[in-house]
């Protein structure tokens, strides 16, 4: 395992922690979501990184808003945006980039695909 990949993997746990300790306060929560994206970039950067932050975001806000609010299928306690907390956008777009800098970055030190 490199130093990339345990790092990748405590900036993830640390987050993880965060979110659960955190909850309560989303604007907080939502701030060091991105500090740790802005992290992550400089640990294991993707092509058109922020393009695919900024996308599934806006896009992961869509979805949950819509399933929120149309189907009921659950509620938050503290919403702050149209029935969801701030933080919850932003996690799924560190995910989403965390996920493919994770495989880029295995898969191009193996030499399997292109950096």
């Amino acid at each position: 395992m490199t130093k990339h990949n345990v790092a990748l993997i405590l900036l993830f746990l640390l987050l993880l922690g965060a979110v659960f300790l955190l909850t309560q306060k989303p604007l907080l929560l939502a701030g060091i979501i991105l500090l740790a994206q802005i992290a992550k970039y400089k640990i294991a950067p993707i092509e058109r990184e922020w393009t695919w932050f900024f996308g599934v975001a806006v896009l992961s806000a869509v979805i949950e808003i819509g399933l929120v609010n149309i189907t009921s299928s659950w509620t938050y306690s503290a919403p702050q945006f149209y029935g969801i907390p701030y933080w919850p956008p932003v996690f799924w777009a560190f995910l989403a980039c965390f996920a493919i800098g994770f495989y880029k970055k295995n898969y191009a030190l193996s030499g399997t695909i292109k950096k």
